[in-house]
């Protein structure tokens, strides 16, 4: 819950093998997480020069997809799992989405893109290889964007409510608060970039709006997240009975919506290897802030 867990969702704490356990849940992931504003979309298109076409990491059930089509660009989806995957195909006309089932490390486009997004997906990537490789797949000058939501409980007392659930079923989910609202600026996708030595021009933008969800809804919605899921089912099960007799008697649960953006560039002209040393280590760090 993100108001007082700590980045397991957010910085690749979940434990290996996490995401397999999306394909259980591709039709509740579809239906009850937000998908992304348009203001986000233009900050991107305006950063990455307008392409007409974009290469998606990590797609799932097409959250950041329809919102991309919805601009006018044709995205070619790397998406993994088989069960989201079929997602995005039902949804998505050939024409306009291209869905390739397949890990992003062993991806291998046609033509370089002048684009490449990912939506809450980083994380997943092998973190000693996902910078220089996604610098590789670009074309020269193109743009490499990631972004992801926070879920933060906008009512300190509910948030503080939950608290005790988290204590008695999931006590490693619990973490520092003040962790949650870390600007963009000093966000770990933006220290990783900037630190790898692949990328320049590197920026960073927040944008925020405030969810009503009715509580079951809630439920479901916080169900899907990564670090839950990886609970098992018994305990899963134990932590949302829980959450569910607390807020016995609320009608709703608003949630701030807290989005990152980081947008970075891959040179025009490749830089000598020695300005890349160290990148590995900024890269380990940049994963426990």
């Amino acid at each position: 819950m993100e108001t007082n867990m700590n980045s397991n969702i957010w910085q690749g704490g979940t434990a290996p093998g996490g995401r397999p356990f999306f394909n259980e849940t591709a039709r509740e992931y579809q239906d009850v997480r937000p998908g992304y504003d348009s203001a986000l979309v233009e900050r991107v298109l305006h950063y990455a020069g307008r392409p007409a076409a974009a290469a998606e990491i990590g797609a799932g059930t097409g959250k950041a997809t329809e919102a991309f089509v919805a601009a006018g660009l044709c995205v070619r989806c790397v998406e993994p799992d088989a069960s989201m995957a079929a997602q995005l195909t039902q949804r998505f006309g050939r024409r306009d989405v291209i869905v390739d089932v397949r890990r992003f490390e062993e991806w291998e486009p046609a033509e370089p893109p002048l684009l490449i997004y990912a939506a809450q997906s980083w994380h997943w990537l092998d973190s000693e290889r996902r910078c220089a490789r996604a610098a590789s797949l670009l074309a020269r000058g193109g743009a490499l964007a990631l972004f992801g939501h926070r879920y933060l409980l906008a009512d300190p007392e509910v948030a503080a409510a939950v608290d005790p659930a988290y204590m008695a079923h999931a006590p490693h989910l619990l973490g520092d608060p003040e962790a949650n609202r870390v600007p963009a600026a000093r966000y770990w996708y933006t220290t990783e970039l900037a630190g790898s030595g692949w990328f320049v021009d590197v920026e960073a933008d927040d944008f925020s709006q405030v969810i009503r969800f009715d509580v079951e809804t809630y439920l479901r919605l916080v169900s899907t997240f990564s670090s839950h899921r990886v609970l098992g089912d018994r305990a899963l099960a134990a932590l949302i009975g829980r959450l569910r007799r607390d807020f016995r008697g609320l009608d709703h649960i608003d949630v701030e919506l807290a989005t990152v953006l980081t947008l970075a560039r891959r040179p025009s002209h490749d830089r000598p290897s020695s300005s890349r040393s160290g990148s590995a280590l900024a890269r380990r760090r940049s994963m426990r802030l």
